[in-house]
């Protein structure tokens, strides 16, 4: 009869180093694997983020990757795929139509994979870790996609609601 949802063996020993190797085996392993949707045509202006680290399918994992998702929409683009983010095995799949694929640091041989089984510009972005690491972060995607001056722009702005609020408790 077959199996009603998709299945992607990993390879052997993905799991006999640390668990951040093991996740980043799994990631290649699916993006060498999977059945892509067929692309729509590559709009400039797509893209999908992979490796949006996903340690458990909970509240605060989701709104992790939704607030990465929210930021690159800030900078007017069209955000197809998160590798992975709770959603859909559709959502991954639709990685097929990103004409720029952005890679964080666990993710990047999955993101060389997908780029090359889709033609898509790969992009290696830092992890938007702390407020300099944000910062960088949107820089790095901005520049990627040809919108530098929309990333100075949510950077400051998003920065700039955060940081008095945080001030006080560091300066004082």
């Amino acid at each position: 009869q077959g199996v009603p949802f998709p299945v992607i063996a990993l390879p052997a020993l993905s799991l006999s180093h640390d668990w951040l190797d093991g996740y980043a085996a799994a990631m290649e392993s699916l993006a060498s694997r999977i059945e892509l949707a067929p692309a729509r045509g590559k709009r400039r202006g797509r893209v999908a983020l992979v490796e949006h680290f996903f340690g458990r399918n909970e509240a605060d994992e989701r709104a992790n990757a939704a607030e990465l998702r929210l930021l690159l929409e800030k900078l007017g683009l069209e955000v197809v795929s998160v590798w992975p983010s709770g959603g859909t095995i559709a959502e991954l799949k639709a990685v097929g139509a990103a004409s720029v694929i952005l890679a964080l640091p666990h993710g990047r041989a999955a993101a060389r994979a997908l780029a090359s089984r889709t033609g898509a510009d790969l992009a290696e972005l830092c992890l938007p870790f702390g407020f300099d690491g944000a910062r960088r972060w949107l820089e790095e995607a901005g520049r990627a996609c040809g919108r530098r001056r929309e990333a100075r722009r949510v950077a400051e702005t998003e920065l700039g609601a955060v940081l008095p609020a945080v001030e006080p408790l560091v300066s004082g």
